[in-house]
Protein backbone atom coordinates (compact mmCIF):
# COMPACT_ATOMS: atom_id res chain seq x y z
CA UNK A 1 0.00 0.00 0.00
CA UNK A 2 1.23 3.69 -0.71
CA UNK A 3 2.35 5.05 2.60
CA UNK A 4 0.78 8.82 2.49
CA UNK A 5 -1.38 10.84 4.36
CA UNK A 6 -4.40 11.86 3.07
CA UNK A 7 -3.86 15.33 4.43
CA UNK A 8 -3.05 17.09 7.60
CA UNK A 9 -4.77 19.23 9.98
CA UNK A 10 -1.41 21.00 11.04
CA UNK A 11 1.24 22.30 8.62
CA UNK A 12 -1.23 21.26 6.11
CA UNK A 13 1.03 23.11 3.04
CA UNK A 14 3.81 20.65 4.26
CA UNK A 15 2.02 18.03 4.43
CA UNK A 16 0.24 18.19 1.26
CA UNK A 17 4.18 18.95 -0.53
CA UNK A 18 4.96 15.65 1.43
CA UNK A 19 1.64 13.23 0.35
CA UNK A 20 2.57 14.52 -3.32
CA UNK A 21 6.04 13.67 -2.94
CA UNK A 22 5.46 10.28 -1.55
CA UNK A 23 3.21 9.86 -4.20
CA UNK A 24 5.72 10.19 -6.75
CA UNK A 25 8.36 8.40 -5.39
CA UNK A 26 5.76 5.25 -5.09
CA UNK A 27 5.16 5.94 -8.55
CA UNK A 28 8.90 5.02 -9.35
CA UNK A 29 9.08 2.14 -7.15
CA UNK A 30 6.08 0.31 -8.90
CA UNK A 31 6.27 0.93 -12.16
CA UNK A 32 2.87 0.82 -12.54
CA UNK A 33 2.05 4.76 -13.34
CA UNK A 34 2.48 6.42 -16.60
CA UNK A 35 5.04 9.19 -17.20
CA UNK A 36 2.48 11.49 -16.69
CA UNK A 37 2.94 13.44 -13.58
CA UNK A 38 1.29 12.35 -10.82
CA UNK A 39 -1.54 14.90 -8.86
CA UNK A 40 -0.50 18.12 -7.95
CA UNK A 41 -2.64 18.26 -4.50
CA UNK A 42 -1.14 21.59 -3.70
CA UNK A 43 -2.98 22.84 -5.89
CA UNK A 44 -6.68 21.08 -5.12
CA UNK A 45 -6.48 21.71 -1.66
CA UNK A 46 -5.52 24.88 0.20
CA UNK A 47 -3.65 25.00 3.77
CA UNK A 48 -5.18 27.88 6.19
CA UNK A 49 -4.42 30.82 5.81
CA UNK A 50 -3.73 32.79 9.57
CA UNK A 51 -0.56 32.40 11.07
CA UNK A 52 -2.74 31.09 14.41
CA UNK A 53 -4.19 28.29 12.08
CA UNK A 54 -0.53 27.24 10.33
CA UNK A 55 0.59 27.19 14.32
CA UNK A 56 -2.13 25.71 15.80
CA UNK A 57 -0.34 21.92 15.81
CA UNK A 58 -1.34 21.91 19.63
CA UNK A 59 -4.18 22.83 19.66
CA UNK A 60 -6.59 19.84 20.12
CA UNK A 61 -9.63 21.93 19.24
CA UNK A 62 -8.33 23.18 15.47
CA UNK A 63 -10.65 22.80 12.72
CA UNK A 64 -9.83 21.60 9.18
CA UNK A 65 -12.67 23.62 7.88
CA UNK A 66 -10.56 26.19 6.51
CA UNK A 67 -8.93 23.76 4.51
CA UNK A 68 -10.55 24.56 1.17
CA UNK A 69 -11.32 22.38 -2.01
CA UNK A 70 -10.54 23.99 -5.45
CA UNK A 71 -13.27 21.95 -7.36
CA UNK A 72 -11.79 23.80 -10.68
CA UNK A 73 -8.16 22.29 -10.01
CA UNK A 74 -9.64 19.05 -9.07
CA UNK A 75 -11.57 18.35 -12.49
CA UNK A 76 -8.15 19.54 -14.70
CA UNK A 77 -5.86 17.21 -12.18
CA UNK A 78 -8.17 14.77 -12.64
CA UNK A 79 -9.18 14.61 -16.73
CA UNK A 80 -5.13 14.77 -16.66
CA UNK A 81 -4.60 11.14 -15.03
CA UNK A 82 -4.15 7.77 -16.34
CA UNK A 83 -6.75 5.23 -14.33
CA UNK A 84 -4.65 4.48 -10.93
CA UNK A 85 -3.95 8.62 -10.16
CA UNK A 86 -7.76 9.47 -10.93
CA UNK A 87 -8.81 6.98 -8.46
CA UNK A 88 -5.92 7.94 -5.73
CA UNK A 89 -7.35 11.70 -6.50
CA UNK A 90 -10.52 10.93 -6.01
CA UNK A 91 -10.41 9.02 -3.08
CA UNK A 92 -8.04 11.88 -1.59
CA UNK A 93 -10.87 14.19 -2.70
CA UNK A 94 -13.45 11.84 -1.10
CA UNK A 95 -11.19 11.83 1.90
CA UNK A 96 -11.37 15.73 2.72
CA UNK A 97 -14.66 15.94 1.70
CA UNK A 98 -15.55 14.03 5.02
CA UNK A 99 -12.71 15.22 7.23
CA UNK A 100 -13.76 18.90 6.45
CA UNK A 101 -17.47 17.43 7.45
CA UNK A 102 -17.11 15.71 10.60
CA UNK A 103 -13.98 17.55 11.70
CA UNK A 104 -11.66 14.73 11.69
CA UNK A 105 -8.50 13.57 11.97
CA UNK A 106 -8.11 11.46 8.77
CA UNK A 107 -4.48 9.83 8.49
CA UNK A 108 -3.71 6.69 6.68
CA UNK A 109 -2.80 5.16 3.54
CA UNK A 110 -4.13 5.26 0.20
CA UNK A 111 -5.22 1.79 -1.35
CA UNK A 112 -3.88 1.59 -5.07
CA UNK A 113 -6.10 0.27 -7.24
CA UNK A 114 -4.47 -2.83 -7.33
CA UNK A 115 -4.16 -3.87 -4.28
CA UNK A 116 -8.46 -2.76 -4.09
CA UNK A 117 -8.59 -5.75 -6.45
CA UNK A 118 -6.61 -7.79 -4.87
CA UNK A 119 -8.94 -7.06 -1.62
CA UNK A 120 -11.66 -7.54 -3.87
CA UNK A 121 -10.01 -11.10 -4.81
CA UNK A 122 -9.58 -12.59 -1.12
CA UNK A 123 -12.99 -11.02 -0.34
CA UNK A 124 -14.68 -13.15 -3.13
CA UNK A 125 -12.63 -16.62 -1.78
CA UNK A 126 -14.38 -16.17 1.66
CA UNK A 127 -17.78 -15.14 0.43
CA UNK A 128 -18.02 -16.36 -3.01
CA UNK A 129 -19.75 -13.34 -4.27
CA UNK A 130 -17.87 -10.88 -7.10
CA UNK A 131 -17.84 -7.41 -5.98
CA UNK A 132 -16.97 -4.12 -8.06
CA UNK A 133 -16.19 -0.68 -6.70
CA UNK A 134 -17.46 1.86 -8.92
CA UNK A 135 -16.33 5.57 -8.72
CA UNK A 136 -19.03 7.82 -10.02
CA UNK A 137 -17.70 11.45 -10.91
CA UNK A 138 -19.38 13.91 -12.13
CA UNK A 139 -17.22 16.71 -13.80
CA UNK A 140 -18.47 20.14 -15.46
CA UNK A 141 -18.75 18.49 -19.02
CA UNK A 142 -18.06 14.74 -18.78
CA UNK A 143 -19.26 11.75 -16.51
CA UNK A 144 -16.22 9.58 -15.23
CA UNK A 145 -17.07 5.71 -14.28
CA UNK A 146 -14.24 3.70 -12.98
CA UNK A 147 -14.59 0.16 -12.00
CA UNK A 148 -12.29 -2.46 -10.44
CA UNK A 149 -12.83 -5.54 -10.19
CA UNK A 150 -10.89 -8.76 -8.24
CA UNK A 151 -8.30 -10.58 -9.37
CA UNK A 152 -5.11 -11.66 -8.31
CA UNK A 153 -1.84 -10.05 -8.53
CA UNK A 154 -4.01 -7.28 -9.88
CA UNK A 155 -0.69 -4.97 -10.20
CA UNK A 156 1.21 -7.16 -12.30
CA UNK A 157 -1.63 -7.28 -14.87
CA UNK A 158 -0.98 -6.61 -18.26
CA UNK A 159 -3.95 -4.72 -18.83
CA UNK A 160 -3.29 -2.40 -16.06
CA UNK A 161 0.24 -1.38 -17.08
CA UNK A 162 -0.94 -0.84 -20.80
CA UNK A 163 -4.48 0.67 -19.71
CA UNK A 164 -6.00 -1.44 -22.61
CA UNK A 165 -9.54 -2.91 -22.35
CA UNK A 166 -9.63 -5.86 -22.10
CA UNK A 167 -12.37 -8.72 -20.96
CA UNK A 168 -9.72 -9.66 -18.21
CA UNK A 169 -8.99 -6.64 -17.17
CA UNK A 170 -9.49 -5.45 -13.24
CA UNK A 171 -10.08 -2.33 -14.83
CA UNK A 172 -12.27 -0.44 -16.55
CA UNK A 173 -12.82 3.27 -16.88
CA UNK A 174 -15.68 5.35 -19.07
CA UNK A 175 -15.71 8.55 -20.26
CA UNK A 176 -19.16 9.86 -21.53
CA UNK A 177 -18.85 13.62 -22.53
CA UNK A 178 -22.03 13.92 -23.34
CA UNK A 179 -23.88 14.20 -19.98
CA UNK A 180 -22.90 17.27 -18.12
CA UNK A 181 -23.01 17.61 -13.76
CA UNK A 182 -25.84 19.62 -14.41
CA UNK A 183 -28.19 17.77 -16.38
CA UNK A 184 -27.00 14.52 -14.08
CA UNK A 185 -28.10 16.33 -11.07
CA UNK A 186 -31.48 17.78 -12.36
CA UNK A 187 -32.41 13.95 -13.47
CA UNK A 188 -31.04 12.81 -10.17
CA UNK A 189 -33.39 15.48 -8.08
CA UNK A 190 -36.54 14.24 -10.09
CA UNK A 191 -35.89 10.83 -9.64
CA UNK A 192 -35.50 11.18 -5.80
CA UNK A 193 -39.06 13.83 -5.50
CA UNK A 194 -40.79 10.89 -7.20
CA UNK A 195 -39.87 8.10 -5.76
CA UNK A 196 -39.67 9.20 -2.22
CA UNK A 197 -43.49 11.15 -2.71
CA UNK A 198 -45.52 8.72 -0.79
CA UNK A 199 -48.75 10.65 -2.20
CA UNK A 200 -47.42 8.46 -5.44
CA UNK A 201 -47.10 5.07 -4.20
CA UNK A 202 -49.86 4.02 -7.17
CA UNK A 203 -48.09 5.48 -9.78
CA UNK A 204 -44.57 4.96 -12.00
CA UNK A 205 -44.48 8.21 -11.90
CA UNK A 206 -40.33 7.73 -11.26
CA UNK A 207 -39.65 5.48 -14.37
CA UNK A 208 -38.28 7.52 -16.87
CA UNK A 209 -35.70 9.07 -14.59
CA UNK A 210 -35.08 5.25 -13.38
CA UNK A 211 -34.65 4.24 -16.95
CA UNK A 212 -32.22 7.75 -18.19
CA UNK A 213 -30.24 7.14 -15.03
CA UNK A 214 -29.92 3.56 -15.33
CA UNK A 215 -28.48 4.52 -19.31
CA UNK A 216 -26.23 6.53 -17.98
CA UNK A 217 -25.01 5.37 -15.22
CA UNK A 218 -24.61 1.31 -15.23
CA UNK A 219 -25.77 0.36 -18.62
CA UNK A 220 -22.19 2.11 -19.48
CA UNK A 221 -20.28 -0.71 -17.26
CA UNK A 222 -22.20 -3.85 -18.50
CA UNK A 223 -19.78 -5.26 -20.80
CA UNK A 224 -16.95 -5.30 -18.01
CA UNK A 225 -19.40 -6.37 -15.04
CA UNK A 226 -20.65 -9.46 -16.98
CA UNK A 227 -16.79 -11.23 -17.86
CA UNK A 228 -16.37 -10.03 -14.50
CA UNK A 229 -19.25 -12.67 -13.35
CA UNK A 230 -20.24 -9.48 -10.77
CA UNK A 231 -22.77 -9.73 -8.90
CA UNK A 232 -22.22 -6.77 -6.16
CA UNK A 233 -21.68 -3.30 -7.28
CA UNK A 234 -20.00 -1.11 -4.62
CA UNK A 235 -20.29 2.77 -5.51
CA UNK A 236 -17.97 5.68 -4.16
CA UNK A 237 -20.22 8.40 -5.50
CA UNK A 238 -19.61 12.29 -6.39
CA UNK A 239 -20.87 15.55 -4.22
CA UNK A 240 -24.68 15.84 -4.87
CA UNK A 241 -24.81 12.10 -5.93
CA UNK A 242 -24.81 10.29 -2.42
CA UNK A 243 -28.18 10.17 -1.93
CA UNK A 244 -29.27 8.64 -5.16
CA UNK A 245 -31.46 5.43 -4.55
CA UNK A 246 -29.28 3.18 -6.97
CA UNK A 247 -31.59 -0.01 -6.14
CA UNK A 248 -34.62 1.36 -7.85
CA UNK A 249 -32.82 2.03 -11.32
CA UNK A 250 -34.91 0.67 -14.15
CA UNK A 251 -34.19 -1.07 -17.30
CA UNK A 252 -36.20 -3.82 -19.28
CA UNK A 253 -39.10 -3.85 -16.95
CA UNK A 254 -37.28 -4.81 -13.60
CA UNK A 255 -35.20 -2.81 -10.63
CA UNK A 256 -31.06 -2.82 -11.21
CA UNK A 257 -31.44 -4.57 -7.38
CA UNK A 258 -32.64 -7.86 -9.17
CA UNK A 259 -29.59 -7.91 -10.90
CA UNK A 260 -26.49 -7.14 -8.66
CA UNK A 261 -26.67 -6.18 -4.77
CA UNK A 262 -26.10 -2.49 -4.54
CA UNK A 263 -23.56 -0.94 -1.39
CA UNK A 264 -22.27 2.64 -1.22
CA UNK A 265 -18.56 3.37 0.32
CA UNK A 266 -17.38 7.17 1.41
CA UNK A 267 -14.14 5.98 0.03
CA UNK A 268 -12.17 2.27 -0.42
CA UNK A 269 -9.47 3.82 2.23
CA UNK A 270 -12.12 4.70 4.45
CA UNK A 271 -13.49 1.66 5.32
CA UNK A 272 -12.83 -1.77 6.61
CA UNK A 273 -13.19 -4.29 3.92
CA UNK A 274 -12.71 -7.18 6.20
CA UNK A 275 -15.17 -10.30 6.37
CA UNK A 276 -15.93 -11.26 9.45
CA UNK A 277 -19.64 -13.72 10.26
CA UNK A 278 -22.22 -12.08 12.44
CA UNK A 279 -23.61 -15.70 12.89
CA UNK A 280 -22.52 -15.29 16.46
CA UNK A 281 -23.13 -11.49 17.31
CA UNK A 282 -25.53 -10.47 20.16
CA UNK A 283 -27.59 -7.27 18.90
CA UNK A 284 -28.24 -4.64 20.95
CA UNK A 285 -31.77 -2.82 20.06
CA UNK A 286 -33.21 0.40 21.60
CA UNK A 287 -36.37 1.75 20.22
CA UNK A 288 -38.50 5.04 21.35
CA UNK A 289 -41.77 4.85 20.01
CA UNK A 290 -43.28 7.45 22.47
CA UNK A 291 -41.55 10.65 21.02
CA UNK A 292 -39.25 10.64 23.94
CA UNK A 293 -38.41 12.58 27.02
CA UNK A 294 -39.21 15.95 25.88
CA UNK A 295 -41.78 14.24 23.43
CA UNK A 296 -40.46 17.04 20.81
CA UNK A 297 -41.13 14.10 18.05
CA UNK A 298 -44.11 12.19 17.05
CA UNK A 299 -44.76 8.62 18.35
CA UNK A 300 -43.47 5.68 16.63
CA UNK A 301 -46.02 2.46 16.81
CA UNK A 302 -44.32 0.30 15.14
CA UNK A 303 -41.02 0.30 17.32
CA UNK A 304 -42.24 -1.93 20.09
CA UNK A 305 -42.98 -4.45 17.71
CA UNK A 306 -39.78 -4.44 15.74
CA UNK A 307 -37.61 -4.46 18.81
CA UNK A 308 -40.01 -7.67 19.91
CA UNK A 309 -39.18 -9.34 16.92
CA UNK A 310 -35.15 -8.70 17.15
CA UNK A 311 -35.93 -10.67 20.34
CA UNK A 312 -36.95 -13.53 18.59
CA UNK A 313 -34.71 -14.26 15.33
CA UNK A 314 -31.43 -13.11 17.23
CA UNK A 315 -29.80 -13.38 20.38
CA UNK A 316 -30.48 -10.02 21.34
CA UNK A 317 -30.21 -7.64 24.22
CA UNK A 318 -33.46 -4.71 23.98
CA UNK A 319 -34.18 -1.60 25.67
CA UNK A 320 -37.56 0.33 24.58
CA UNK A 321 -38.20 3.81 25.80
CA UNK A 322 -37.71 4.97 29.47
CA UNK A 323 -34.89 2.27 29.05
CA UNK A 324 -33.49 3.56 25.41
CA UNK A 325 -31.12 6.06 27.65
CA UNK A 326 -27.92 7.15 26.24
CA UNK A 327 -26.18 5.52 29.47
CA UNK A 328 -27.62 2.22 28.59
CA UNK A 329 -26.55 2.35 25.29
CA UNK A 330 -22.84 3.56 26.28
CA UNK A 331 -23.27 0.85 29.46
CA UNK A 332 -24.23 -2.42 27.40
CA UNK A 333 -22.21 -1.60 24.10
CA UNK A 334 -19.03 -2.11 25.45
CA UNK A 335 -19.97 -6.01 26.10
CA UNK A 336 -17.56 -7.70 24.19
CA UNK A 337 -19.77 -9.68 22.20
CA UNK A 338 -22.26 -7.10 21.33
CA UNK A 339 -21.17 -6.78 17.50
CA UNK A 340 -24.47 -5.39 16.26
CA UNK A 341 -26.40 -2.49 17.01
CA UNK A 342 -29.97 -1.79 16.29
CA UNK A 343 -31.93 1.74 17.28
CA UNK A 344 -35.67 2.19 15.93
CA UNK A 345 -36.06 6.06 17.35
CA UNK A 346 -36.09 9.48 14.93
CA UNK A 347 -32.86 10.19 13.20
CA UNK A 348 -32.61 13.30 10.97
CA UNK A 349 -29.30 13.91 8.59
CA UNK A 350 -29.88 17.40 8.06
CA UNK A 351 -28.54 20.34 5.95
CA UNK A 352 -25.85 22.76 7.31
CA UNK A 353 -23.37 21.87 10.56
CA UNK A 354 -22.94 18.47 11.49
CA UNK A 355 -24.34 19.50 15.01
CA UNK A 356 -27.73 19.79 13.38
CA UNK A 357 -28.25 15.91 12.46
CA UNK A 358 -28.66 13.77 15.14
CA UNK A 359 -30.36 10.40 16.62
CA UNK A 360 -32.93 10.45 19.20
CA UNK A 361 -32.97 8.76 22.59
CA UNK A 362 -35.31 8.27 24.85
CA UNK A 363 -33.73 11.00 27.31
CA UNK A 364 -31.95 13.09 24.99
CA UNK A 365 -30.64 13.44 21.24
CA UNK A 366 -27.56 12.68 20.24
CA UNK A 367 -25.88 14.92 17.81
CA UNK A 368 -24.01 13.60 14.88
CA UNK A 369 -21.01 15.86 16.21
CA UNK A 370 -21.38 13.95 19.79
CA UNK A 371 -20.98 10.47 17.95
CA UNK A 372 -17.93 9.65 17.28
CA UNK A 373 -16.88 10.47 21.39
CA UNK A 374 -20.10 8.55 22.52
CA UNK A 375 -18.00 5.70 20.04
CA UNK A 376 -15.08 6.25 21.69
CA UNK A 377 -16.32 5.75 25.18
CA UNK A 378 -18.77 3.16 24.29
CA UNK A 379 -15.00 1.12 22.35
CA UNK A 380 -17.48 0.37 19.38
CA UNK A 381 -14.20 0.30 17.67
CA UNK A 382 -12.37 -1.91 19.95
CA UNK A 383 -11.58 -5.56 18.78
CA UNK A 384 -13.85 -7.33 18.41
CA UNK A 385 -15.56 -4.53 16.69
CA UNK A 386 -19.21 -3.02 15.76
CA UNK A 387 -20.05 -4.62 12.81
CA UNK A 388 -23.52 -3.09 11.92
CA UNK A 389 -25.26 -0.06 13.06
CA UNK A 390 -28.86 0.22 11.88
CA UNK A 391 -31.04 3.15 11.83
CA UNK A 392 -34.54 2.16 10.95
CA UNK A 393 -36.54 5.56 11.36
CA UNK A 394 -33.81 7.80 9.80
CA UNK A 395 -34.78 10.33 7.12
CA UNK A 396 -32.22 13.00 4.99
CA UNK A 397 -32.69 16.19 3.84
CA UNK A 398 -32.38 15.34 -0.09
CA UNK A 399 -30.36 17.18 -2.07
CA UNK A 400 -28.47 18.32 0.46
CA UNK A 401 -24.89 18.15 0.45
CA UNK A 402 -24.23 18.25 4.29
CA UNK A 403 -27.00 15.86 4.62
CA UNK A 404 -25.68 13.74 1.92
CA UNK A 405 -21.79 13.59 4.25
CA UNK A 406 -23.76 12.70 7.07
CA UNK A 407 -25.52 10.15 5.66
CA UNK A 408 -22.99 8.44 3.55
CA UNK A 409 -20.27 8.86 6.67
CA UNK A 410 -22.57 7.43 9.65
CA UNK A 411 -20.42 4.43 10.05
CA UNK A 412 -17.21 6.22 9.80
CA UNK A 413 -17.89 8.81 12.25
CA UNK A 414 -19.76 6.26 14.21
CA UNK A 415 -16.24 3.92 14.25
CA UNK A 416 -18.68 1.03 12.91
CA UNK A 417 -17.88 -1.30 9.73
CA UNK A 418 -21.39 -0.86 8.45
CA UNK A 419 -24.15 1.26 8.97
CA UNK A 420 -28.19 0.57 6.97
CA UNK A 421 -30.62 3.54 6.93
CA UNK A 422 -32.81 4.81 5.01
CA UNK A 423 -32.33 7.87 3.17
CA UNK A 424 -36.68 9.26 3.62
CA UNK A 425 -38.72 7.77 6.14
CA UNK A 426 -41.01 5.72 4.47
CA UNK A 427 -43.76 4.59 7.32
CA UNK A 428 -44.32 3.01 10.23
CA UNK A 429 -45.71 -0.51 8.48
CA UNK A 430 -42.84 0.58 5.96
CA UNK A 431 -40.02 -0.06 8.26
CA UNK A 432 -41.46 -2.65 10.31
CA UNK A 433 -41.50 -4.88 7.31
CA UNK A 434 -38.10 -4.18 5.75
CA UNK A 435 -36.32 -4.18 9.31
CA UNK A 436 -38.13 -7.66 9.91
CA UNK A 437 -37.57 -9.63 7.07
CA UNK A 438 -33.63 -7.92 6.70
CA UNK A 439 -32.57 -9.67 10.03
CA UNK A 440 -34.52 -12.58 9.07
CA UNK A 441 -32.37 -12.86 5.82
CA UNK A 442 -29.31 -12.35 7.97
CA UNK A 443 -29.71 -15.31 9.62
CA UNK A 444 -29.54 -17.15 6.53
CA UNK A 445 -26.87 -15.38 4.76
CA UNK A 446 -24.69 -13.55 7.41
CA UNK A 447 -23.25 -11.17 4.09
CA UNK A 448 -25.02 -7.75 5.25
CA UNK A 449 -25.61 -6.71 1.56
CA UNK A 450 -27.12 -10.48 0.51
CA UNK A 451 -29.54 -9.42 3.19
CA UNK A 452 -30.52 -6.53 2.38
CA UNK A 453 -31.15 -7.66 -1.43
CA UNK A 454 -33.06 -10.44 -0.38
CA UNK A 455 -35.77 -8.01 1.80
CA UNK A 456 -36.05 -5.77 -0.85
CA UNK A 457 -36.22 -8.18 -3.49
CA UNK A 458 -39.01 -10.44 -1.52
CA UNK A 459 -41.24 -6.73 -0.99
CA UNK A 460 -40.60 -6.10 -4.59
CA UNK A 461 -42.23 -9.63 -5.22
CA UNK A 462 -45.10 -8.84 -2.91
CA UNK A 463 -44.20 -11.48 -0.50
CA UNK A 464 -44.10 -9.11 2.10
CA UNK A 465 -47.50 -7.74 2.79
CA UNK A 466 -50.31 -7.04 5.21
CA UNK A 467 -53.23 -9.06 5.28
CA UNK A 468 -56.15 -9.48 7.86
CA UNK A 469 -54.14 -7.85 10.77
CA UNK A 470 -50.84 -9.43 10.39
CA UNK A 471 -47.79 -8.38 8.53
CA UNK A 472 -46.44 -11.43 6.71
CA UNK A 473 -43.17 -12.02 5.79
CA UNK A 474 -41.26 -15.25 3.87
CA UNK A 475 -41.10 -18.62 4.88
CA UNK A 476 -44.55 -18.40 6.23
CA UNK A 477 -43.22 -15.88 9.11
CA UNK A 478 -45.63 -13.66 10.24
CA UNK A 479 -46.64 -11.59 13.13
CA UNK A 480 -49.70 -9.12 14.25
CA UNK A 481 -49.87 -5.93 14.00
CA UNK A 482 -52.30 -3.35 16.13
CA UNK A 483 -55.71 -2.05 14.81
CA UNK A 484 -54.26 1.49 13.62
CA UNK A 485 -52.16 -0.23 11.10
CA UNK A 486 -53.58 -0.86 7.45
CA UNK A 487 -55.48 -3.82 7.32
CA UNK A 488 -54.19 -4.86 3.74
CA UNK A 489 -50.93 -3.26 2.53
CA UNK A 490 -48.23 -4.40 -0.24
CA UNK A 491 -44.78 -2.79 -0.07
CA UNK A 492 -43.24 -3.41 -3.92
CA UNK A 493 -42.97 0.44 -4.90
CA UNK A 494 -39.72 1.15 -4.84
CA UNK A 495 -40.56 4.09 -1.74
CA UNK A 496 -40.80 1.64 0.73
CA UNK A 497 -37.48 -0.41 -0.35
CA UNK A 498 -35.42 1.83 -2.18
CA UNK A 499 -34.21 4.22 0.85
CA UNK A 500 -32.52 1.65 2.65
CA UNK A 501 -28.51 1.68 1.92
CA UNK A 502 -25.68 0.16 3.56
CA UNK A 503 -23.22 1.75 3.87
CA UNK A 504 -19.17 0.83 4.83
CA UNK A 505 -18.31 -2.94 4.47
CA UNK A 506 -21.20 -4.44 2.59
CA UNK A 507 -19.42 -8.71 3.57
Amino acid sequence: MKTHRFFAYFFCILLIIFTHSSLQKAHSQTGNQSDVTGPNLQEIFSSPSSESDRNSENNDNSSFDQVEIDREAFESQFLQSDFEQAVQLFEEFQAVEYAKYFNLKLYGKTATACEIAQTLDNLAQKTQQRSAIVYIVALQNELDMLAIFPQNNACSSAAFLNQKKSESSPFAQIKIQEITRSSLEETINRFREEVSNPRKIRTISYQPYAIQLYQWLIQPLEQSLSPQKTDTLIFCLDKKLRSLPIAALYHDEHFVIEDYQIGLIPSFSLIDPTYRSVESATLLGFGVSDGGQNQELPPLPAVPIEISWLQNVWKSQTFLDQNATVENLQQYSKISATRMMHIATHAEFRTGDVSNSFIQLWDRNVGLDQLRQLSQNSQWNQNPRVELLTLSACRTALGSEEAELGFSGLALQAGVKTSLGSLWYTSDEGSLALMAEFYHQLQNSTVKVSALRAAQLNMIKGLINIHEGRLNLSSDLSMAIPDNFSSAQTFNHPYYWSAYTLIGNWN
